[in-house]
């Protein structure tokens, strides 16, 4: 006669409880699937005699480096695809492509769109003559604009810097902060709109600029600077200094917006 009755269906109560739950778990895991990844790395380059723009759309990061003693424009694209599987991974990296197509004579433009499938996400690093008018389209990270002198346009989702810049530059975020370090050439402009986000910019201690500055929001314009008179109240900023020879707009809906001294 078994004088432990209780104790033994307890046991096999508990046994079966948990077996239960580990076939809970183990199918569980196998509902959500693994992720795969595969690299892909694609370069080229675009002669560039004929060229004065150049067009870059992208659904990654993108870095642009303008150089005066280039001749062609030269990409390469790091990227990294997540897929479900590692076949589909490695599919879909081999299939990606930097297209190049000439609208016109004078236009080059690198297009770089989000594959079929999957996830893709990494570095688009061109490196260009600097003279050329530029503009980005930027559908999913960061925009880094270097070492150009001709127009600098820039559309993206997420933040911009922009450094070094000669001519006319003109950004627009979407939910990020845009940088820009410029010396505010004379006769040119230097507009940046943003969404959600802050933005700064940094300008030597002499310049010549009529400068309007608004910050949406919760945010503040503030200025550090010493050639540049005091923020006064929440009215949008406004001033102009030695003649007003490069024209400076800067909003943002939601953020602040900082002026300081190189």
């Amino acid at each position: 006669m078994n004088r432990f009755p209780s104790t033994t269906r307890g046991h096999a109560a508990r046994s079966s409880f948990l077996s239960g739950l580990l076939a809970l778990v183990a199918a569980s895991a196998c509902g959500t699937g693994e992720v795969h990844t595969a690299e892909r790395t694609i370069t080229g380059s675009v002669e560039a005699s004929r060229t004065r723009t150049l067009m870059v759309d992208s659904v990654v990061e993108v870095i642009v480096e303008g150089s005066p003693r280039l001749d062609a424009i030269a990409y390469e694209l790091v990227a990294t695809i997540t897929a479900s599987t590692a076949t589909t991974a490695e599919r879909i990296a081999s299939s990606l492509v930097v297209s190049v197509d000439r609208p016109t004579e004078q236009i080059a433009r690198l297009v770089l769109a989000a594959p079929r499938a999957g996830t893709i996400r990494g570095k688009l690093t061109v490196r260009a003559p600097s003279d050329l008018d530029l503009g980005v389209v930027e559908k999913a990270s960061n925009v880094m604009v270097s070492g150009m002198v001709g127009v600098v346009q820039v559309d993206s989702l997420s933040s911009v810097r922009v450094v070094d810049p000669e001519g006319t530059v003109s950004i627009g975020v979407q939910r990020g902060n845009a940088i820009v370090d410029s010396k505010l050439p004379a006769g040119e402009r230097t507009e940046i709109l943003v969404g959600t986000g802050d933005i700064q910019l940094t300008i030597p201690r002499q310049v010549s600029a009529s400068i309007e500055a608004t910050a949406g929001g919760a945010g503040n314009v503030v200025v550090s600077h010493p050639g540049l008179p005091p923020v006064i109240g929440t009215r949008p900023y406004r001033t102009s200094v030695n003649g007003g020879l490069n024209t400076v707009r800067l909003s943002t809906m939601n953020g602040n917006v900082l002026i300081v001294a190189q």
